[in-house]
């Protein structure tokens, strides 16, 4: 059975450690990093959104992962690869329609509806320090794709990062 995960805290704690969390950052390290180089602020922010994932996910490392090869493939219009970062089935709305794309193979077939220009721009933009996570995954754009950790078995100690929506909508309109 696959499920995502949010690595076993309850959501009420999750909840207000997230509360906690964001209102530390915004009254903690806004003023400082307003402060710092643009280098700086990223690394702060780097280390902010790393923390918060370890906070949320256990680690940080193959979400940081995933994202940082989610880019280069899409970058390369690495098809097969992108198809290979999914969690099956998905559904897309593709021309007006919603779609459901069962297999590898049905993504990469309509991988040129998917990833237009705008969502491949958006998608090469998207800096790691800007993601933002909760706990049921990382969003990259306004909700525009969203992937997570999904279980490898009953247990959970082993996860498959994969991107579980894709919401193409705003970028359609």
């Amino acid at each position: 059975m696959e499920r995502t995960t949010s690595h076993r805290r309850p959501a009420y704690v999750r909840s207000i450690a997230g509360a906690v969390l964001g209102i530390a950052l915004a009254f903690g390290s806004v003023p400082f990093a307003v402060a710092q180089s643009d280098t700086q602020s990223d690394a702060q922010t780097d280390q902010a959104v790393d923390s918060r994932m370890d906070f949320l996910f256990g680690s940080h490392v193959p979400y940081r992962q995933f994202f940082d090869q989610l880019q280069q493939a899409v970058a390369r219009a690495d098809k097969p690869a992108v198809a290979g970062m999914v969690k099956y089935p998905i559904t897309v709305a593709l021309h007006g329609k919603k779609v459901t794309l069962r297999t590898k193979r049905d993504f990469v077939a309509h991988y040129d509806a998917i990833f237009t220009p705008k969502l491949v721009d958006l998608v090469a933009h998207q800096t790691y320090a800007t993601l933002f996570s909760r706990d049921q995954g990382v969003m990259i754009g306004g909700g525009e794709i969203w992937f997570s950790g999904i279980c490898r078995d009953n247990t959970c100690k082993e996860v498959s990062i994969k991107i579980i929506t894709l919401n193409l909508d705003s970028l359609n309109g």
